[in-house]
């Protein structure tokens, strides 16, 4: 993890399902965030600050909130990558134009690192 100081806007939901921190989320028409998915049309929310069992509240960093959060990757990615969601809720190199979450701004070696990302909006 970066040696920065995260600083953004958050918000608690209700996790729809068991979650992990740092994973991706989506907003279910329930209201309630599961993970997202790689698909590019699904409302994504921002990132799990700490683990939520389902039915429990669950803190997320919102990506329109300013600020930088963490992020789980899925695979190796270098700083600057370009970021996209996957199946898992974590954050890949590849996807749709339309899917872009964030920039890395710092590396992972492996999927599971917790990286630093700088949310862009497509």
């Amino acid at each position: 993890m970066s040696a920065t100081t995260v600083q953004n806007n958050t918000r608690t939901f209700v996790a729809g399902e068991a979650l992990d921190a740092y994973l991706l989320v989506k907003v279910e028409s329930n209201g309630t965030v599961v993970k997202a998915t790689a698909t590019a049309a699904e409302p994504k929310i921002g990132f799990t600050v700490a683990p939520a069992a389902s039915g429990e509240a669950a803190t997320i960093s919102l990506t329109h909130g300013g600020g930088t959060s963490y992020a789980t990757a899925s695979e190796a990615l270098s700083i600057g990558d370009i970021v996209y969601g996957d199946a898992a809720g974590k954050l890949s190199a590849s996807g749709s134009s339309g899917d872009k979450v964030g920039i890395t701004l710092t590396a992972a070696t492996t999927d599971g690192d917790v990286i630093e990302v700088a949310p862009i909006h497509s």
